[in-house]
């Protein structure tokens, strides 16, 4: 005869499978963030887990959440352009020439915009931001636009959107923020 008194909501091995899965889901959105920070920025796969541990570390946050937050948000969490801006020279320079470039080219694309649809009142156009993922519009008139792109290295983006590692705030307001990049990619539109 068995014992039936023993509940088999107590059986530790519960608890290890628990502990276990809860690893794993940890490491999945781990390697999903790493994936997402190389092909961002162009760091290595290494490197990519480097700066979310010390960005983790230097906002006091579980590397978890905050990979968490770059798997499921379009923007990159503060915490990652913090580290980024540390991290030293050579990844800084990459980093300012890739979302320079991003910029450049959602600028070509308005201009574009702006070039073919000349008869119509446009007023709904890309982010010009550093993420080369953002899929957010901004609201401005075609002129306004035109003019800032006659200025060298100007870009609009949606507030929020500005990354202080790369480029100045030149002006804003409550849903537009109008940036000068530091660093300017070479050929095109300058």
């Amino acid at each position: 005869m068995t014992d039936t008194s023993i509940d088999d909501a107590t059986d530790p091995r519960d608890e290890q499978i628990a502990q276990l899965e809860h690893a794993l889901a940890s490491r999945v959105v781990i390697e999903q963030a790493k994936g997402i920070i190389f092909e961002r920025f162009g760091v290595s796969m290494a490197e990519s887990f480097e700066l979310l541990r010390q960005a983790a570390r230097s906002h006091q946050i579980k590397i978890r959440a905050l990979a968490e937050r770059v798997v499921e948000t379009r923007e990159t969490p503060a915490a990652i352009t913090d580290a980024l801006a540390k991290i030293g020279q050579a990844h800084q320079e990459s980093f300012a020439a890739r979302a320079a470039l991003a910029e450049k080219l959602f600028a070509e694309l308005n201009d574009s915009l702006i070039a073919s649809n000349r008869a119509a009142e446009w007023t709904e156009f890309v982010c010009e931001c550093a993420n080369p993922l953002c899929e957010d519009t901004i609201e401005v008139t075609a002129a306004t636009l035109e003019r800032i792109h006659s200025y060298p290295g100007h870009y609009v983006v949606k507030a929020g959107h500005e990354v202080d590692a790369v480029e100045s705030v030149v002006d804003r307001t409550d849903e537009l923020v109008i940036v000068k990049k530091f660093v300017e990619p070479t050929g095109g539109r300058g």
